[in-house]
């Protein structure tokens, strides 16, 4: 497997020392470090965050795949049950009228 190749579930589904490796692997490829390595929880199983040092600065290892960020404004969801002043936010920043 290339780095470039390695999606998010993939990532996820790996052990301890395989997810290190695959860091050090990214951080020999730039020509940095790793200097952070968490498995924390998140959407209810263990994910690895990874973060990088080159040239004084930090970057974090993002597999690739297909995400979806930000918020659905559909009736009912997180979004509708938000103060008016976050909702107002919402609508300014996406274009689609608060719930």
């Amino acid at each position: 497997m290339s780095l470039a190749e390695l999606a998010f579930d993939q990532w996820r589904s790996f052990d301890l020392s395989t997810a290190r490796r695959v860091a050090r692997q990214a951080a020999d490829r730039v020509g940095g470090r790793v200097v952070a390595f968490e498995v924390i929880e998140h959407l209810g199983t263990r994910m690895h965050r990874v973060r990088i040092e080159r040239s004084a600065q930090e970057f974090a290892l993002v597999p690739g795949g297909t995400v979806m960020l930000g918020l659905t404004s559909t009736p009912g969801s997180r979004l509708s049950s938000r103060p008016p002043t976050i909702r107002r936010a919402w609508s300014r920043v996406s274009g689609m009228a608060p719930t």
